[in-house]
């Protein structure tokens, strides 16, 4: 492959898929910038509440991480790419490691 025939391939992927890489950037960083004013929400009133430190920034964590992964399964929804098995199979997963944790959990329960 020569550089022209390079360019091409580069201009045509973006002229037919420009719009939905730049609209995915977009959800992308609104995304993020959201999921950061939340994070500072979330933490500001654990800081005003009368709950054990560690359970503060376990429970801030766990939210922190759903909020990436849905930033994440819409971002590649905007992409265009098929999310509902990648979905089924982290629920899956999910369910094991909750299985696999139950009394863990219930104890952070009975903490909270």
């Amino acid at each position: 492959m020569n550089w022209n025939e390079i360019w091409n391939t580069i201009w045509n992927f973006i002229k037919t898929n420009g719009l939905q890489v730049l609209y995915a950037l977009l959800v992308l960083v609104f995304g993020y910038i959201l999921i950061r004013i939340i994070n500072k929400i979330v933490k500001s009133l654990f800081a005003k509440s009368k709950i054990n430190k560690v359970t503060q920034s376990f429970c801030s964590s766990i939210i922190s991480f759903a909020l990436k992964f849905l930033l994440i399964i819409a971002v590649l929804n905007c992409l265009g790419i098929q999310t509902t098995g990648l979905i089924a199979l982290l629920s899956a997963a999910g369910l094991a490691v909750s299985l696999s944790l139950k009394n863990s959990l219930s104890n952070l329960a009975n903490g909270v």
